[in-house]
Order: C-alpha cells, then structure tokens, then sequence
C-alpha cells in the first residue's frame, strides 16, 4: 500500500482523461446531452497535478496532486463507457480503438519529440553524450513500456499504458457488461477483485488492474447515470470497490475515488474557465 501511494506521488503528472472526449460526442440512447460535471472533474484534476508539480510537491494542496491521478481513472471507466454508441459489438472494436488513438496518438508523438529534442539540446550544451534508443521509442509508440525495463522518456507516459489496457479491456467487455444487470454485477465484482491479485504479484502496479477498483467506480457511475442500476445497488458496488482500495492503495485514493464518483453524478457547475482547462488537459499534462 504506502509503496503504491508512493508511485503515485512520483508520477502523478502520468493522469490522463482518455482522448478528452466529452460525452457531447456520444451515441449511446440513454445518455443524451452535455453532462458539465465531466469538465469540471477534468480541469480539477489537470491543475491539481500541475500544482503538484510547480510547487516543488510542497504546501497542502501541491503534497497531495498526486492524487489528481486516481480521479482521472474514475473519470476514464466512467466516460469511456458513455462514450461508447448503441449496439456495440465486438466487431466494432478496431474501429473504437482507432478513434481513441486518433484522439490521443497525435499529441502523445509530438510530446515524444519535444522530449527527444530537448534531451539532444541539453547533450549539446553540456557537452555530455546522448543517443536516442529507438527501441524505447517503439514500445512508447505501442504502450508496452508498463511491461518491460525500459524507462518512460517522460515519467508521465506510465498512464497512457494503463488507459490504453483500459481500452482494450472495455472494448472487448462492453456488450457482455451491459447485456443485462447480473453480468454487469458479475463484470464489477470480477474486475475489482483483480486488485488484489495486482497487489500480490506487482510491487508496483503494471496494469489495469492494479487500479480496476477505480475504473470500476466510474463504471458503476455509468450503470447508475444510465438506469441500470438502483441507488442501493450503486451504492453497494461503491463500497465493495471503496473497501478493496483501501486493502491495496489506501484510505486517501479510496476517498478520492469516492468523491470523484460524486462529483461526476451530482455536481453540474458550468463556467468557461473550467470548460477551457477541461478542454487543454491532456496537453497541459504532456507538456
């Protein structure tokens, strides 16, 4: 647990919103509109882990960025479910994957760039030697650096592989978890299990399911937002996942969980200032 809470800390920048989608773009029949909560999440989430960062990790609300981190992933099973459009079916798989890598990928390579560039610069002024492993820049380009030893060239790459596991796990999941309420509960109860499996083999977490309790979370949410299930059953699900987060990552990422959860099903403020830094997110964490 404190040495989860630790990576954490270390790579609170890795917070990302898949493909800063907003359910605007949606399809699915039951979830029409624009839900203001999601932007609101986002910008709280983007700034919270660039203060982190701009104030040395100090100060009350700069110590605890890092935790901008696990609202994201709460915030991703959440809209990456809504997002999804009616009658999805296993062969639409490879055409969700593309629109996500359409969304993220041009981004993601110019940020591998401007790293590559400014490390060569700064070879070149300090005189000291530098050469670019073309290897490690495969694995970024395909998220496989979660499973090997090669180090992210940017700490906060080490996301962008959980989100993209998310991906493939939700696109082949998605029509068995929404095809009636028993598979669905079958799916959450599963999937946040896995933690504890994550917890035991992994010191620090690889995969998607060292944090499938928070993804669960979100995708509770969607059950709920979309008439899936009750308030008694969200809420039972809640404190399923709530009490395996605290066994593997702690009281404080359990909390945090629990009131992004909140704020994404009942807390619509809308103002241009959020809309803006909701809207720059996932370049503001990259550069």
């Amino acid at each position: 647990m404190t040495q989860r809470m630790t990576y954490l800390k270390k790579n609170a920048e890795g917070a990302i919103l898949p493909g800063g989608q907003s359910n605007g773009e949606a399809g699915h029949l039951l979830t029409p509109g624009y839900l203001n909560q999601l932007d609101f999440v986002r910008a709280i989430a983007s700034l919270w882990v660039a203060v982190y960062h701009l104030s040395g990790k100090k100060y009350f609300i700069g110590t605890y960025g890092y935790l901008g981190v696990p609202m994201f992933f709460v915030l991703s099973g959440f809209v990456i479910c809504w997002s999804l459009p009616p009658g999805y079916g296993p062969k639409q798989l490879g055409t969700f994957l593309a629109k996500r890598l359409v969304r993220i990928e041009p981004p993601y390579v110019v940020s591998i760039a401007l790293v590559l560039i400014l490390n060569s610069l700064t070879a070149l002024l300090t005189g000291s030697s530098y050469q670019i492993d073309g290897k490690n820049v495969l694995l970024h380009l395909a998220y496989l650096n979660n499973f090997t030893g090669y180090p992210y060239l940017n700490p906060v790459y080490w996301t962008l592989g959980i989100e993209f596991q998310f991906y493939l796990f939700i696109g082949l999941i998605f029509p068995f978890f929404t095809a009636n309420k028993y598979r669905a509960c079958l799916v959450l109860i599963a999937f946040g299990l896995t933690s504890l499996w994550e917890a035991n083999f992994h010191p620090v977490y690889r995969t998607v399911f060292g944090f499938s309790t928070l993804f669960s979370l979100g995708m509770a949410g969607y059950l709920f937002k979309t008439a899936r299930i009750t308030r008694f059953e969200l809420l039972a699900f809640a404190v399923f996942h709530l009490a395996l987060c605290y066994l593997t990552q702690g009281w404080l990422i359990a909390l945090t969980g629990l009131v992004t959860l909140f704020l994404i099903l009942k807390f619509n403020y809308r103002h241009r200032l959020i809309r803006f830094f909701a809207r720059i997110s996932f370049s503001l964490y990259l550069v």
